[in-house]
């Protein structure tokens, strides 16, 4: 579009007050023939469209900001609107891909918990020396494989009410079993601060449940779960520190790292308002605790998770100085960054169009009420499979503390 065709648009759009052409139309109109321009040229070419609109409006009268800012979004829109429908299509094959590689995962998962659980079955039904080592080694891969965030706060109800029933090394039976199941949880998903705070969170809390029951045991129960919990977190710590020396992705260590900061003093903050919300004798345990063991029982953690963090600055450090590995990470970066940007902005485009149509208003109303009752009944059925999965996770994280002590004992004598 030349200069001529752009001066009578203009002109257009100012007899007729913007009824017969909008301000972005006009400047979308003048640049539409950079869309496909090198990155290369594209400044230059760009500055000098700029130029000749700027005079033209000057001419004409028309500076202000409400006109800028207009003009603004027409060129943009001029130079990005072929690629956004590719973007939308590359954004669609993400979340295709993403669904499809954590359905395999989980495909992955579940046959291997059943060989897993068919070698339990064949070995527990055969007599030799070593029958209680692969037992145990098979019991802990189950434990490992099995899904655990759904069910986790449960299965340690069952873990710990079997512990205070048997009546049996309580504390260290506690603090086994909540040191497992923590380091499994973290282990099998993101390594983040808040999923971690979480998870000790579900453990305690489950813990001090139990307690306030039967209020047996409740010092060793809670001691255990607190301490057994945090020892988890060390050892997913220790393991970040150990796989953060290979690590090839920057932008990942340094959401790890930032993961780590202060990880001690928010864990038992959580632990802080976690005893404000309770009531009984496990509020009474925990606040004895944080009042007398505070010290001595985070020390580790915290020398632990420092010396995570290092080791991951050094690896940070490292990478920045290959040059192209830089670079691929920070364009990684950029495009992760424009992504999400582009989806929040689809998702609010697409929002206003939806609300727009009041025929649809009913339209999501029954969609609404048929969700809510489709979501009651697989809740049903969600809590009945919970149960059945919690009570054998319990089951078997139970018997997983038992062997490992027992094996400590062994050991001793």
């Amino acid at each position: 579009m030349n200069e001529d065709k752009l001066k009578k648009n203009l002109q257009s759009y100012k007899d007729s007050d913007g009824l017969l052409i909008s301000m972005k139309a006009v400047c979308n109109e003048f640049c539409k023939e950079l869309k496909d321009v090198d990155e290369s040229e594209l400044r230059d070419l760009l500055e000098a469209k700029m130029n000749t609109i700027y005079e033209n409006f000057s001419e004409q009268g028309l500076i202000s900001a409400k006109h800028l800012k207009n003009a603004m979004e027409g060129i943009n829109q001029a130079l990005v609107s072929g690629k956004e429908e590719e973007l939308y299509e590359l954004i669609d094959k993400k979340d295709k891909l993403s669904l499809a590689i954590e359905n395999k995962r989980e495909e992955i998962k579940n046959r291997l918990k059943i060989s897993f659980e068919a070698a339990e079955s064949m070995v527990s039904t055969k007599e030799f020396d070593e029958k209680n080592e692969i037992l145990e080694l098979l019991n802990n891969a189950i434990i490992r494989e099995t899904r655990m965030l759904g069910i986790l706060k449960e299965s340690a109800i069952n873990a710990f009410l079997t512990t205070i029933e048997r009546g049996e090394d309580v504390s260290d039976t506690a603090l086994t079993i909540a040191k497992n199941m923590t380091y499994v949880a973290i282990i099998g998903g993101e390594f983040g601060k808040e999923r971690i705070l979480e998870i000790s969170k579900a453990i305690v809390v489950a813990a001090c449940e139990v307690a306030n029951e039967g209020h047996i045991f409740a010092k060793d129960l809670i001691d255990g779960a607190i301490n057994g919990s945090k020892e988890g977190v060390s050892r997913a710590i220790e393991r970040l520190k150990e796989n953060s020396k290979f690590a090839p992705d920057e932008l990942k260590l340094n959401g790890e790292l930032a993961s780590l900061k202060n990880i001690d003093k928010e864990f038992i903050a959580m632990l802080k308002e976690l005893g404000n919300t309770l009531e009984g004798v496990s509020k009474n345990e925990i606040d004895l605790l944080l009042n007398t063991e505070l010290d001595t029982n985070f020390a580790k953690l915290k020398r632990i998770s420092d010396q995570a963090g290092e080791q991951i600055i050094a690896r940070i450090e490292e990478l920045k100085s290959n040059s192209s590995v830089l670079e691929l990470m920070n364009a990684a970066n950029d495009k992760i960054g424009a992504l999400k940007q582009e989806i929040n902005e689809r998702g609010k485009k697409l929002k206003l169009n939806f609300e727009a149509g009041e025929k649809l208003d009913g339209i999501k109303q029954d969609i609404a009420e048929f969700e809510k009752k489709a979501s009651e009944k697989l809740e049903d059925i969600r809590q009945i499979n919970i149960k059945i999965e919690a009570k054998k996770f319990g089951d078997r994280a139970y018997k997983a503390a038992k062997d490992f002590l027992a094996g400590i004992k062994r050991d001793k004598e």
